[in-house]
């Protein structure tokens, strides 16, 4: 059908109305989590070197002035799991990976 009535929009907007989207943490690429995000920041890429990178400066963030210097190391790359991490399993703010989950 090419036209919908007035009758059937109105019900398309209140379906809409009554869905919702719950992004997963990190769907944007950048994740704060005080507790993993310093052990993947400062993880031995020495003795790792495959680790990836997930220190947003070093990826060429720029935080804002407010944000203090110990902050920053709360924000990183997203992963669900500090062992997802460690397997390289990880999204960024230039790759955005996470599932988008929708609920109704």
């Amino acid at each position: 059908q090419m036209f919908k009535s007035k009758e059937d929009l109105a019900q398309n907007v209140r379906r809409a109305k009554d869905s919702k989207m719950e992004p997963a943490p990190g769907l944007f690429g950048i994740q704060y989590n005080p507790s993993e995000c310093p052990k993947a920041i400062f993880a031995n890429r020495t003795e790792r070197p495959d680790l990836p990178e997930c220190s947003l400066e070093k990826m060429g963030f720029v935080f804002p002035t407010s944000v203090s210097e110990q902050e920053k190391y709360f924000y990183c790359c997203g992963f669900d799991n500090i062992s997802n991490f460690y397997e390289g399993k990880i999204y960024n703010y230039r790759q955005p990976k996470a599932p988008l989950q929708l609920y109704r």
